[in-house]
């Protein structure tokens, strides 16, 4: 039997029937389908052959992508998870914050320390000019040591930029 001329409207893409499901640009003739799958299998195996040649891929990649995505939605919802508790402490960290140093005992502990030490900062001997450049320091963090926060013995004036420099280290370590 001789080879006959295949006519251009037998020739398929499979990218076009699958609309993009398979992304081949292989050419393929369908007589070659034809003989390759219907005459070797009869009845509904070649169904079951088609199906599998076809869609095998397409569940392979549809199986991965569940595989994956349930671990990176997993990772995804603890980082979200996490960012939302780490946000909400700060703000209940900030929100403490604005309470203590609005309190009532505090402004006036604060105003008794800067008229008994006077505007010179107790690190570097400099006279404070401005309100804005004096600040009352914790010798003890606040942080570090909650209960000392309104106690005489615990404060000191500092220019801003030692208060700075020292952060939240006790007094001692600077």
């Amino acid at each position: 039997m001789a080879e006959q001329e295949i006519p251009r409207s037998q020739v398929l893409k499979i990218g076009e029937i699958f609309d993009g499901v398979f992304s081949i640009g292989m050419w393929i003739s369908a007589p070659f389908v034809t003989r390759s799958l219907f005459d070797d299998f009869t009845g509904p195996m070649w169904l079951f052959v088609l199906g599998w040649t076809l869609l095998t891929p397409y569940a392979v990649m549809l199986a991965t992508d569940r595989i994956l995505a349930k671990p990176r939605r997993e990772r995804k919802e603890r980082i979200v998870a996490k960012i939302i508790d780490l946000a909400q402490d700060r703000k209940e960290r900030l929100e403490e914050r604005e309470r203590f140093y609005s309190s009532p005992e505090w402004l006036a502990l604060r105003a008794q320390v800067i008229e008994e030490d006077g505007q010179v900062c107790a690190d570097c001997g400099k006279k404070i000019r401005g309100d804005n450049d004096l600040t009352v320091d914790h010798k003890q963090p606040r942080s570090r040591s909650p209960e000392l926060a309104l106690r005489r013995e615990n404060l000191r004036v500092l220019c801003r930029r030692c208060n700075s420099r020292k952060g939240a280290t006790e007094w001692l370590e600077v």
